[in-house]
């Protein structure tokens, strides 16, 4: 099995002496495949780091246990509490240990580290770790130390901002993982593999994208139960695997529509442009694929059902469309965590859109002042750095949707994040109005004919749904009413549209926005800038 970049990483930063103290953050809970076993992060960085004469384990929970090389320390009086000053107490250890002659090595794991050095504590624990990272009596020693941190958000921002501490983030196994780990687990848990035990390499790849414990718990089940895995389950299997990995922050859209279930001609070219670029991910033409897409439009004109329809057509070519769900909490550095667990995961997965609605909402912005903490402007810093990843290129493209274009930050609308702008609009006249009521009624099971009177200017297919839906109504409360079309025009006489003016404001700022004339509707086109 060849060494994983952030593992070697590590080892090529320490052996070179550019640093001694490593933050890492991520999977860091997950199974770890050893040479001949499993085994936790900390117990796969002492295998592969080699031999150590003292190793020290310090954690909130359980103090300070020294786990080999106990002999080195027994002249050491300083003392500690399992419980209090833990910092401290390793720090007099480290202390002591270098001005043993005989000493050579020492590694250090510090467990659950946002307990000892995360924002709510107090700087001194934080400034320890500075010490040992720049004072050059502890870096002529050398100790190798470690913490192991779910999240970088919770550290204090003392340990985020030193550059002589390496973070690095632990992904979600590789492909080459999964392959490895289902091998080993094939001979022990026979009944789960019954049925796709001669393909791993397909295995692998269907289930690359969550954690080997998931996928051990799977497995184990899938026996136990005599139920084995097949090829076509698989990807739902892993769906809900991501998904609870995710602790409920993504959600995967089920494929209940399509792209022809869209009405209005001026769409032709709108899923043109998607399934274009769905053919060319097929091809593996990666570097023609957008980075990003933003559907801009009123509110009602349909920018999340148009997603909807898109996951239906994008399942048909194996690509899931995702949702980010509300990330954001109230406790701080959580929301920061979320994202960072969000990131990773997506990035895990082989190919995918990744749907945020209300962006201009959920995406932060540059200067968000004290109101929020600074919240808002780390997000934006987070998803800015995300959207513009070149790993990312081929792999994720990003659909925001806002009513409101003007409050998203410039920079996250900018080609490289954002490469295509599509416009979701109203109606451009009262004729095409009344195609979509009479399109939207015949849907519900309407039988709409001839004139409709009092048909609003600039109707949303969101408010034409909401009047055929009120005709349904009439006629359920209404036994003896006269036929649909009359009903129907009875409902427009008493609806009361959505300010004209405030419509067509949103709506000139979603053409604008616009990356091609092909995706306006002609009568858009030629309409007067201020009249609706």
């Amino acid at each position: 099995m060849t060494e994983t970049p952030w593992l070697k990483a590590i080892f090529d930063s320490y052996n070179s002496k550019a640093t001694n103290i490593f933050v890492l953050y991520g999977n860091t809970t997950d199974i770890f495949l050893g040479e001949k076993s499993e085994k936790s992060l900390k117990d796969y960085l002492e295998e592969k780091g080699g031999a150590r004469e003292v190793v020290i384990h310090a954690d909130p929970a359980s103090g300070i246990t020294i786990q080999k090389g106990g002999e080195f320390l027994e002249g050491f009086t300083g003392g500690y509490n399992p419980q209090e000053d833990i910092m401290e107490s390793v720090h007099r250890m480290l202390l002591f240990l270098a001005n043993i002659s005989e000493y050579h090595s020492t590694t250090v794991f510090i467990t659950n580290p946002g307990y000892l050095v995360g924002k709510q504590n107090d700087a001194r624990a934080a400034l320890l770790l500075e010490r040992w990272s720049e004072d050059p009596h502890f870096r002529k020693e050398h100790p190798f130390i470690v913490l192991i941190a779910d999240s970088l958000q919770e550290l204090h921002p003392v340990v985020q901002s030193n550059q002589r501490i390496e973070k690095i983030e632990i992904p979600f196994p590789s492909e080459e993982d999964v392959r490895e780990f289902l091998g080993r687990r094939r001979a022990d848990f026979a009944p789960a593999f019954s049925e796709v035990k001669d393909d791993l390499n397909r295995l692998s790849t269907a289930m690359t994208g969550t954690s080997l414990q998931n996928l051990d718990s799977l497995v184990k089940k899938q026996s136990y139960l005599k139920k084995p895995l097949r090829f076509e389950d698989l990807e739902a299997i892993k769906q809900r695997l991501v998904q609870q990995e995710s602790r409920g922050l993504i959600e995967f859209l089920a494929p209940k529509n399509s792209l022809k279930d869209l009405v209005g001609a001026h769409n032709q070219a709108i899923c043109e442009q998607f399934e274009g670029d769905m053919a060319l991910w097929n091809e593996g033409k990666i570097d023609l694929i957008p980075n990003g897409v933003l559907l801009v439009g009123p509110p009602g004109t349909g920018k999340t059902f148009f997603v909807r329809c898109l996951a239906g057509t994008a399942a048909r070519h194996g690509i899931p469309v995702i949702q980010l769900n509300n990330f954001r909490e109230e406790w701080q550095g959580s929301t920061e965590k979320n994202l960072e667990l969000i990131f990773r995961l997506t990035r895990s997965l082989a190919r995918l859109y990744i749907f945020v609605d209300e962006a201009d909402q959920a995406l932060g912005s540059r200067n968000s002042g004290n109101s929020d903490s600074g919240v808002s402007s780390r997000i934006y810093a987070m998803f800015a750095k995300e959207m513009s990843n070149l790993d990312n290129k081929g792999r994720i493209c990003w659909l925001l949707a806002t009513s409101h274009p003007q409050l998203l930050e410039p920079d996250l609308k900018r080609p490289g994040r954002i490469d295509i702008k599509i416009p979701l609009l109203p109606c451009e006249n009262v004729a095409t109005g009344a195609a979509l009521l009479k399109s939207m009624a015949a849907r519900k099971g309407l039988a709409v004919e001839g004139e409709l009177r009092n048909v609003p200017e600039l109707l949303t297919p969101g408010a034409a749904s909401a009047i055929a839906e009120e005709v349904t109504r009439r006629k359920a409360k209404d036994k003896a009413a006269e036929n649909d079309t009359a009903t129907l025009n009875q409902v427009l006489e008493s609806y009361q549209p959505p300010d004209p003016a405030t419509m067509w404001d949103l709506t000139q700022m979603a053409i604008a926005e616009s990356s091609s004339a092909d995706f306006i509707p002609q009568g858009f086109r030629t309409k007067k800038t201020g009249s609706p």
